[in-house]
């Protein structure tokens, strides 16, 4: 083995860790010094302790910065001044005898605004959403061509929108899907009675889960809502979610196909041995993971390597911009250190354990599998901290599922619902049937006026609704080289030509969606009920 190649090859280990990372996030606070943490056992404490040190990120944490720098780069050179509103929503909208409040964040942009105009509604997600996003992107440019009022609604439990200071399992029985809508009612009411407006279509926009949303919200509410887009939108719950990384190595392989030849090997003969009793009894030989895998209940353990260790290349290609050389720097640098690697082992099973130890995963010899390290991160209660992975974690546990999975090891759905049960107290695990049920079909989508857009290098697109025939109840348009939501940032991404054409075909139906409306609509308006609202 070459030392010299290796120790080069730490230069870009600070990239790699940012970018690759598939832990859960750590709050940067001190968890011997905030009594949300009290309730927690020592182990768990300590593990928050390591884990703010090392400075570990979650991929939600680099998604949120990657979509701040897209707005940057998308927003208009014309002032754009945001109003910003608390509106007061109900905790629980279905209960008539539980009338608890709490503050929901609403920014409202009238820059294009002319009376008669339509109101297009920007649906926030798993994060906080600041008032940059009433100022940017494919919805922006669209409001100018239709002298829209804009509004954008920042999720329940996210954000400003603090619906309980504690996070507690209990608490968290009200961050649900159909709670969400039901606050979109009451904003749209909001809206109406504060404008005036009277016979005024809406028109639904969002990206990734908000993206299900906007489509949830015309399913669900289509007297109400005209049109819906839906950008890279995950509609079918999926427990085993295997095609996220498929699809994300697969596009990994256009560009970078050596790093992939070296990294896929890697990868099967890992998983090979993972699948048999002999061959974790190698593994365990060779990596020495820090809790036995060769024992009767090595599910866990096995599950906790996967999911603590395993670099994503999914992650990596969920924002790959083939136009924006910026935004191809985390695979880069991923199989710039991979073939670094791979240049200086033995075999591909050597390989990936020099990337391990390159990536920091071993800590007092033994590579990091132990299970409180999966959910330690996950067991901070502060509403307050924005950038809190819980509250997500809740939505996956108890709805959606979206666990990223490899076919015959450990990493696995009962892997999750131990891990659900461990960060919620009991046991929360996501009800596929339900929820394609209730929302809609799921693949098979029920509604109608929506939109679909997927980016063909994005893995959350095996989830979404596919391409079919095209007509005026819903128009899916996979675009070629595109990433995740990469046609929610606007013009600024055109130079893709496929993505001039699905610009323009979603342009195109919302101009027929509003005509639709004013057309069939107009002498029928909804008028949600003041009580869910105020």
């Amino acid at each position: 083995m070459n030392t010299f190649s290796l120790t080069s090859a730490l230069a870009t280990v600070s990239l790699v860790l940012l970018l690759v990372a598939t832990s859960v996030y750590v709050p940067s606070v001190e968890a011997s010094d905030d009594a949300s943490f009290a309730h927690l056992p020592q182990g768990v404490r300590d593990v928050l302790a390591v884990k703010r040190q090392s400075h570990t990120h979650t991929f939600n944490s680099i998604r949120d910065e990657l979509v701040s720098e897209m707005r940057r780069i998308t927003r208009d050179d014309t002032p754009c001044v945001v109003e910003t509103h608390m509106v007061t929503q109900r905790v629980d909208h279905f209960n008539i005898l539980d009338r608890r409040t709490y503050k929901q964040r609403v920014h409202i942009n009238k820059q294009f605004y002319q009376e008669g105009g339509p109101v297009f509604v920007y649906i926030g997600g798993e994060g906080p959403e600041e008032n940059t996003t009433a100022c940017s992107g494919f919805w922006y440019e669209r409001a100018q061509d239709h002298n829209a009022l804009m509004i954008v609604v920042e999720h329940r439990f996210y954000g400003k929108s603090v619906v309980f200071p504690l996070l507690t399992t209990e608490n968290l029985r009200f961050l649900t899907t159909e709670l969400a809508l039901a606050d979109l009612v009451g904003v749209v009411g909001y809206v109406q009675r504060e404008y005036k407006l009277q016979n005024t279509p809406f028109v639904s926009f969002g990206g990734s889960y908000p993206g299900s949303l906007s489509a949830y919200f015309r399913t669900k509410y289509p007297n109400l809502v005209a049109g819906a887009t839906a950008s890279s939108a995950p509609v079918e719950p999926d427990i085993t979610f295997t095609q996220y990384e498929e699809i994300g190595r697969a596009g990994a392989s256009v560009y970078y196909p050596q790093c992939m030849t070296n990294y896929n090997a890697s990868l099967e003969a890992a998983l090979d041995l993972l699948t048999t009793q002999e061959g974790r009894v190698q593994f365990q030989q060779l990596f020495n993971p820090c809790v036995d895998i060769t024992g009767a209940d090595y599910e866990q353990a096995v599950g906790s390597l996967m999911y603590l260790n395993f670099p994503s290349i999914g992650g990596l290609m969920q924002y790959y911009i083939t136009t924006i050389p910026s935004r191809q720097v985390g695979i880069k640098v991923f199989c710039a250190a991979f073939n670094a690697v791979s240049a200086v082992s033995k075999d591909p099973l050597h390989a990936l354990k020099n990337f391990f130890r390159l990536s920091l995963h071993y800590q007092d010899g033994c590579l990091v599998n132990n299970f409180t390290e999966t959910y330690a991160g996950n067991m901070d209660l502060d509403a307050y901290n924005e950038a809190n992975y819980r509250t997500w974690f809740w939505q996956k546990c108890s709805m959606y599922a979206y666990f990223r999975t490899y076919p015959g090891t450990g990493d696995n759905p009962q892997f999750y619902r131990q891990l659900c049960n461990a960060t919620f107290g009991h046991d929360v695990f996501a009800d596929e049937d339900y929820w394609i049920s209730y929302l809609g079909g799921g693949w098979n989508s029920a509604g109608t006026n929506i939109f679909w857009n997927n980016g063909k290098l994005d893995g959350w697109h095996g989830l979404s609704v596919q391409p079919g025939p095209n007509n005026n109840y819903q128009q899916s348009y996979l675009i070629a080289n595109a990433s995740h939501c990469e046609d929610m940032y606007g013009s600024v991404v055109e130079p893709n030509e496929d993505m001039k054409q699905a610009h323009a075909q979603n342009s195109a139906a919302i101009t027929q969606w509003l005509q639709q409306w004013r057309q069939n609509r107009a002498t029928h308006p909804f008028r949600p009920d003041d009580d869910d609202s105020d």
